[in-house]
């Protein structure tokens, strides 16, 4: 759920996480985050990966977090298997909007991989790859500003909430600070284009692990 506990985020893993779906011919409910009403249950909305993953690739929105956003705004970061790591803004969650993403080629041979998880922690994303091991970003996105920091995160229980009275003494209101290191090579892509294109600049930094693409 979001960290003020309005709206609850739910995705699925058809096929066990291990079979493609997430084709352009597969319906959208294979391949979608849905967000409902905490208070209501009502669905307000869903998000779509709108980059098609081939029949090699297995895909399912997998594990992911929120944001703890001062601004109020709801940011989702996504581990996708080979679809890769996806920032979405979800603060209309009717119509939820991507920030950035990583979306890597297909495995040679074809083989189960891709992001298992990506987690959000104190202004970097960790992405957990099956087979490559840990990569780690920096999205420069102003809709990411001002995010809190936090004295630790279990984002698979999220056992406490931000601007409630349950508030936890680990949260701050201070920006996290980050090293000062050398920004590497990234990309700007439509994610409908081509895998093969030139990557010129763009907003999502990798830190570790080089891949072959880091798009806005």
């Amino acid at each position: 759920h979001t960290w003020d506990g309005k709206v609850i985020i739910l995705g699925w893993e058809p096929g066990g996480g291990a079979a493609p779906e997430c084709e352009a011919t597969d319906p959208p409910v294979t391949k979608s985050m849905f967000f409902y009403d905490a208070g209501t249950g009502a669905k307000l909305g869903q998000w779509t990966l709108p980059r098609p993953q081939s029949a090699a690739e297995n895909c399912t929105i997998h594990n992911y977090n929120i944001v703890p956003l001062r601004s109020g705004r709801y940011v989702a970061v996504s581990g996708n298997y080979q679809a890769g790591t996806w920032v979405t803004d979800f603060t209309d969650p009717a119509s939820p909007v991507t920030v950035g993403w990583s979306d890597p080629p297909p495995l040679v041979p074809t083989q189960l991989g891709g992001a298992w998880s990506t987690y959000w922690y104190n202004n970097f994303v960790f992405e957990s790859e099956i087979t490559k091991g840990l990569n780690v970003f920096r999205v420069s996105d102003p809709r990411l500003a001002g995010a809190r920091v936090l004295g630790h995160l279990n984002p698979q229980t999220q056992e406490f909430t931000i601007g409630s009275p349950f508030e936890t003494p680990e949260v701050t209101d201070a920006e996290a600070t980050t090293p000062n290191r050398p920004r590497r090579p990234s990309c700007r892509s439509n994610p409908r284009s081509s895998r093969a294109q030139p990557p010129p600049s763009g907003s999502l930094t990798i830190w570790a692990s080089p891949r072959k693409e880091w798009c806005r």
